[in-house]
């Protein structure tokens, strides 16, 4: 395995598994997904929103574009909106690594984080931190869930994306 073959599929991990969270999360009550919990974020809704922010925040550094979100924002469309813009985005970061060659991979990209400072990462490391972030953020998904009495989450485990994808044909 190469490191372009490992990213794509991280990429796809991810998309798999925010496809899950989000198809189990539109099955709730949208009053359950507003609802206020103790957590990183206010709610199931705000925390999906943060996952989307931060995927195209870091999205926007790969390619050398502008991020579409502002950090202090709070998402004003509708629950399905949210849910279709976060699997668009998850889609399209899936694509762009897709594309990536191992030069690409290992280009060292400069970005800064406000508040934060000025960095310099490879390319596929910015992709680690990103997929990790959006694992974490999963995570809390589900332990906000329970708090709020939703105990029926999918599993989102890489062993899992490897075993439906296996059992699917799809070659990894």
């Amino acid at each position: 395995m190469n490191l372009e073959h490992l990213m794509r599929d991280y990429a796809g991990y991810n998309l798999w598994a925010n496809t899950k969270i989000t198809n189990w999360l539109k099955e709730k009550p949208e009053s359950v997904l507003k609802q206020s919990a103790l957590s990183s974020f206010a709610s199931l809704e705000s925390t999906v929103f943060h996952i989307l922010y931060a995927e195209n925040e870091w999205a926007t550094r790969l390619k050398y574009e502008d991020a579409r979100f502002n950090p202090t924002m709070t998402y004003q469309k509708s629950t399905a909106e949210l849910f279709a813009e976060f699997i668009r985005q998850s889609k399209e970061l899936s694509d762009y690594v897709a594309n990536l060659s191992s030069p690409d991979l290992t280009e060292v990209v400069s970005f800064s984080v406000p508040g934060f400072g000025e960095f310099s990462m490879k390319r596929f490391e910015m992709l680690q931190q990103c997929f990790n972030h959006s694992t974490y953020h999963r995570g809390q998904i589900v332990t906000l869930g329970r708090n709020l009495k939703i105990t029926d989450a999918p599993a989102t485990d890489y062993f899992f994306y490897l075993e439906e994808n296996k059992s699917a044909g799809k070659v990894i």
